[in-house]
């Protein structure tokens, strides 16, 4: 797990990051989050851009989604 601009402003109650990003290598076989410009405050969490990429998903023997890309 990755984070940079991580701040918090006093006056304003907000907790604000620039950039976040995990791996999952073993679970999610590589599997890659991404989210960027993220507020948290008294109206709740935004963010300018989630992506995530995969390349399979499964649920176990139900269902299986292979090359997952979305952002958000």
């Amino acid at each position: 797990m990755k984070a940079s601009g991580i701040q918090y402003d006093y006056d304003n109650k907000e907790f604000s990051m620039d950039e976040a990003s995990v791996s999952i290598p073993t679970l999610l076989k590589d599997a890659t989050a991404k989210v960027t410009n993220t507020k948290i405050n008294s109206d709740g969490l935004t963010w300018d851009k989630a992506t995530l990429n995969a390349k399979d998903i499964a649920l176990g023997d139900y269902a299986k989604i292979t090359k997952v890309a979305a952002s958000v």
